[in-house]
């Protein structure tokens, strides 16, 4: 995610963009709590897996796949951003 950033910010200033002092703030802030969730959420998922195994999470693939499959033939197209 700061790869991403880094390289983002320096496609804007060779685009001729320069960037704040507040956005600078911005991005380290959302960097940091984006690094701590993402932290507290693969912590989670591997102590459920430890407890659960795969066999739950599999089945919920499944039917959400499915479910995504049913809405992009039946409901809505759905494009890849």
């Amino acid at each position: 995610m700061l790869g991403a950033t880094v390289k983002k910010c320096y496609d804007y200033y060779k685009d001729g963009f320069v960037l704040t002092h507040e956005q600078i703030n911005f991005l380290i802030i959302g960097n940091v709590v984006g690094f701590i969730v993402a932290l507290i959420a693969i912590k989670s998922f591997i102590g459920f897996l430890s407890k659960n195994g795969f066999k739950l999470f599999g089945y919920y693939r499944i039917i959400v796949g499915i479910a995504l499959l049913l809405i992009h033939f039946f409901i809505q197209k759905l494009d890849v951003i």
